[in-house]
């Protein structure tokens, strides 16, 4: 649908042409001069606020809720301006859609994944087969817009409607990107950033707790996720499903309702099922059944996760129309399949005096998962370095303390992003679920804490550092310190 029949079709009453609207956005910083500012509520703060700014740089219009504008202060003097107001009772889903059918050009195949953990991985792993398979590819997430020739880093797992719809028409038009991969985050899908969207397959890792500063309940965080599975996959898409995960039966049977095609994948799994893994100090052997064909790799990233996140990535890049037969030929021309890892997930920084790996592990869950992959690589001890960032998931904090101890052997508490909060408090928090079962040592600095934990390493030893993984910056009070958890460790060993 292109803009002018969007808006005629949602606000009839819009008297000014559309043909020379300059720009959508939600940012007052970014007006332009004949666009449109979407003054959307927040979570704490409401765009109505950033009206005056808006107009003052040039707005053509105003999109607004309802019950905003009946609010709306000074709003004979507003409207005497050279602005329209188009009010709707849903502005973000309003917004989502008009950034669609502004910037209309997109990658012709578009897939999403959602999850509490492994969306990163699995929508490079993605992008990775295919390009191995030909295809102009590029993944947007938590690490940036990743394709051909390009890698511009941004904030947010999913962007904006303005910013997402942008990124989309850039990769097709400029970098002829025809096959895209998307994270979908419980915000992005609860604040309807991905609306104007239709998936050719959707995919869904794991659920575990996350987020609850925003959600509040599991229950509100899980409705959240299955938004992607209800509304934005195409009614002839296919959900690509974990098959060992309590929600599958919840997902599954919504796809049945749908009359959707299912790709499951897992130990339990029909379509892509992983029967055996073999550790290896750089890897591990997988004995899969693919569509009923038996195979048998050797994946070269450490940790079961890992290697579900492949399993998944086999399902999106199979539901998004490659035969199986195409994408197998592929890897029997290596020796070992061609993923690469993706950074701050399970990367190995150092593995010669000193064995370092760094991860975004930050849920309790998800530091399991990883402490105990590392412990089936090691036989040594494992020493780990993290903390938890302020303003968020208080109550995670001494699960996060509880999980350290009980999969390490010897934790080091420290600071990660405490934002606006006490970072003292913090670590309270943390300790506050630990029993004194193995050596704690707090310190708050970050680099300090790292170069400890090195030094008290042996050889058959591995140091985890978890929780800021890809980031290179450090919060506090507002402030983004320059801060790389692998930059640290390369500089402490010399390396």
């Amino acid at each position: 649908m292109s803009l002018p029949q969007f808006l005629r079709e949602y606000f009839p009453y819009c008297s000014i042409p559309v043909q020379g609207l300059t720009s959508l956005t939600a940012d007052s910083r970014k007006v332009t001069p004949g666009g449109l500012f979407a003054a959307l509520p927040g979570t704490q703060d409401n765009g109505v606020s950033y009206i005056p700014q808006a107009i003052a740089a040039g707005a053509a219009m105003i999109l607004i809720a309802q019950e905003d504008y009946a609010k709306l202060e000074q709003i004979e003097q507003l409207s005497g301006l050279n602005v329209q107001f188009l009010r709707t009772g849903d502005p973000r889903l309003v917004f989502a859609k008009m950034a669609a059918a502004f910037y209309e050009k997109r990658p012709k195949t578009c897939v999403a994944v959602t999850g509490t953990n492994g969306k990163s991985s699995v929508v490079d792993f993605t992008r990775q087969l295919w390009t191995l398979l030909g295809y102009q590819s590029a993944s947007i997430g938590t690490l940036g817009v990743k394709g051909p020739m390009l890698q511009v880093c941004k904030g947010l797992t999913t962007p904006d409607p303005a910013e997402l719809h942008t990124q989309l028409a850039q990769l097709a038009t400029e970098y002829r990107v025809t096959h895209c991969a998307l994270e979908a985050s419980s915000h992005g899908l609860d604040q309807r950033r991905l609306d104007g969207l239709r998936f050719q397959a959707a995919a869904f890792t794991q659920f575990t707790q996350d987020h609850l500063d925003y959600h509040v309940t599991m229950e509100a965080y899980f409705q959240a996720k299955k938004y992607l599975f209800e509304e934005l996959t195409d009614p002839k898409g296919t959900y690509v499903l974990n098959a060992d995960v309590p929600e599958f039966s919840v997902l599954s049977s919504m796809a049945t309702k749908r009359n959707l095609r299912v790709l499951d994948y897992g130990e339990k799994a029909r379509a892509l099922v992983l029967h055996c893994l073999v550790p290896d100090k750089k890897g591990q052997q997988m004995q899969v059944e693919i569509l009923g064909r038996q195979e048998q790799w050797f994946f070269p990233l450490i940790g079961q996760f890992q290697a579900y996140n492949f399993l998944c990535t086999l399902g999106l890049v199979l539901a998004s129309g490659t035969k199986a037969e195409t994408l197998l030929n592929i890897f029997s021309k290596h020796r070992e399949l061609p993923i690469q890892g993706v950074a701050g997930r399970l990367e190995c920084v150092a593995q010669s005096e000193k064995t370092v790996y760094v991860d975004y592990a930050h849920t309790p869950d998800a530091l399991a998962h990883v402490l105990s992959t590392i412990r089936a690589h090691t036989s040594g001890r494992i020493l780990i370095v993290f903390g938890c960032g302020g303003n968020r998931d208080c109550p995670k904090r001494p699960l996060m303390g509880q999980v350290a101890e009980r999969f390490g052997d010897y934790v080091f508490i420290t600071d990660d992003n405490p934002r606006d909060e006490d970072p003292a408090k913090i670590r309270q928090d943390m300790r506050a679920g630990m029993k004194g079962c193995v050596p704690v040592v707090e310190i708050a600095d970050r680099y300090e804490a790292i170069a400890r934990a090195i030094t008290e390493a042996t050889s058959d030893d591995v140091v985890l550092i978890a929780g800021k993984g890809h980031e290179k910056t450090q919060l506090v009070r507002g402030v983004a310190h320059s801060f790389s958890d692998q930059a640290v460790v390369k500089e402490i060993l010399r390396i």
